[in-house]
Parts: structure tokens; C-alpha cells; sequence
């Protein structure tokens, strides 16, 4: 009996530094909470109204920023039309668009992949301006 309870107080002492260590280094790693390091990502500038638009892939939650954990603005179903406004690239390499759902007063961010592509030449000059916000 003695021999079981000797053998299990080494594993006992290493989980205790191994948590010791893992407390004193470990903690800063954390200190920020996740909603908070991202709350500046969500105020991008969209201001101009560049050409171009294209159809909703599917339903999407138009978010407040070009990040899926932005707050949403509103939704749009899956086959609207959308018009560009703007785009982005956010920092994990994902092209964002700044749109407004045809017919409505309804904008917001939603991926590149979320949109099917069409040609728009909306001043008729025979070129597509994209706008970088």
C-alpha cells in the first residue's frame, strides 16, 4: 500500500510545477479577452461606391466589419443581387466586399466567397472601377 502512494507522489509533485509554471508564464498569453483584441478590426472605413456587384451564394449575416466575428448589420438571402461598394483584404489574407443588397437601404460586409461575380459596368465607360476602401 505504501509502495502505490510512493510511486503516484512523484506525479502529484510534477502536475503541481508543471501547473505552477504553465500559471506564471502561461497566464499573460491570455490576459486579453478575444472580443476585445478584435473590436478595432470591425471599424473599417467603407466610404466611396465603386462598380460592380454580383448573387448572394447563400444566406449571409452582413457583418458590422470585414471579419466573421464583426457584429452583424442585417442578412440577405441566397440569389440577391448585391452592388460593390468597396473591398478589403483583412488580415487573414480573405477578401472582403462592402455591399448594399439591390433594392434596399441594407449594407454590409460579407466575404468574396459569398458572391458570385458579375461583370457591372455601371457608367457605361466600358470599365469596371473596384474600389479599395
Amino acid at each position: 500500500m505504501l509502495s502505490k502512494q510512493s510511486s503516484r507522489q512523484p506525479n502529484r509533485t510534477l502536475v503541481l510545477i508543471l501547473t505552477t509554471v504553465l500559471m506564471t508564464f502561461g497566464i499573460g498569453l491570455t490576459v486579453t479577452p478575444e472580443a476585445e483584441a478584435y473590436a478595432v478590426s470591425c471599424s473599417q472605413s467603407h466610404a466611396g461606391n465603386g462598380e460592380g456587384g454580383g448573387r448572394l451564394k447563400t444566406d449571409v449575416n452582413l457583418k458590422r466589419g470585414p471579419y466573421t466575428h464583426c457584429a452583424n448589420a442585417g442578412t440577405a438571402a441566397s440569389g440577391e443581387l448585391v452592388y460593390y461598394h468597396c473591398y478589403v483584404l483583412n488580415d487573414y489574407g480573405n477578401v472582403f466586399w462592402y455591399v448594399r443588397v439591390a433594392g434596399t437601404s441594407n449594407y454590409g460586409w460579407t466575404s468574396a466567397a459569398n458572391i458570385e461575380d458579375i461583370y457591372i459596368d455601371d457608367n457605361g465607360d466600358g470599365i469596371r472601377h473596384l474600389l479599395y476602401c
